[in-house]
């Protein structure tokens, strides 16, 4: 519980830029996979912020790892 908070809030500090690179890296510098990963999110999940979905495709990619 208290680590789910604090994962949160660290969630909440990171700019889109820094997300974006934890992405790229996660999917080795492969822009256009990242991309389609963001595409079908919001396809998925409509209204949600760039922040969010980067988020989402991040906790994705790791959990399935």
């Amino acid at each position: 519980m208290i680590f789910n908070r604090w994962y949160r809030n660290y969630r909440e500090t990171m700019t889109r830029s820094q997300l974006r690179s934890e992405l790229y890296a996660l999917v080795h510098g492969q822009k256009d996979t990242a991309q389609r990963l963001i595409d079908l999110e919001q396809v998925r999940h409509p209204g949600h912020t760039e922040s969010w979905y980067l988020d989402k495709v991040i906790y994705d990619l790791r959990r399935s790892a």
